[in-house]
């Protein structure tokens, strides 16, 4: 299942980047679990994706953190260097620093609240197909996807879009 909060991960974008190469085909694998939903074999093809899909999305979600806090760090750093440079404006720039860091959150919330719903949609499709319940588990899938898409869509606009690249997972084009 995938763990939205656990931030322990040794090199999340190298072994991020070595696991999605494994899973190029997984759109097809998608279309042929709908097609196959009920035999057993799809719920083991499934099993096999849902577990891959979490070893991916762990190493992508601490790298997102990471680099929210590193961004905040920055702000932060730069106020207290500006505030010892310029004490006698020290008002204005925490004033500023603080505007900042809201703008920062505001950016990033859309980013967190649709990979918690990501992770939500992925964790319901991994217990049913756990319960081996290949119909419920053939349903969720492509909520699965639809919430995984919507990070796609929501993410931070300077985020390299290969950073939230999870398992080969290929959302419609919207053109």
């Amino acid at each position: 299942m995938i763990d939205s909060t656990d931030m322990r991960i040794d090199d999340e974008h190298e072994l991020a980047t070595e696991r999605l190469g494994a899973f190029v085909a997984l759109a097809i694998i998608i279309l042929a679990l709908f097609v196959q939903a009920c035999t057993p074999r799809a719920l083991q093809v499934q099993a096999a994706l849902a577990n891959d899909i979490a070893k991916v999305a762990n190493t992508i979600q601490p790298f997102l953190m990471r680099t929210y806090e590193a961004q905040g760090d920055r702000i932060i750093e730069f106020a207290v260097l500006e505030v010892h440079q310029h004490p006698e404006q020290h008002d204005a720039i925490v004033a500023k620093a603080a505007v900042d860091i809201d703008a920062l959150e505001a950016k990033w919330r859309p980013t967190f609240v649709a990979w918690e719903a990501f992770a939500a949609a992925h964790n319901a499709w991994a217990t049913a197909i756990d319960a081996h319940n290949a119909d419920l588990a053939a349903k969720l899938a492509p909520r699965m996807l639809d919430a995984y898409c919507k990070v796609q869509s929501v993410a931070v606009p300077d985020l390299p879009k290969e950073m939230l690249e999870v398992g080969g997972l290929v959302c419609p084009s919207t053109k």
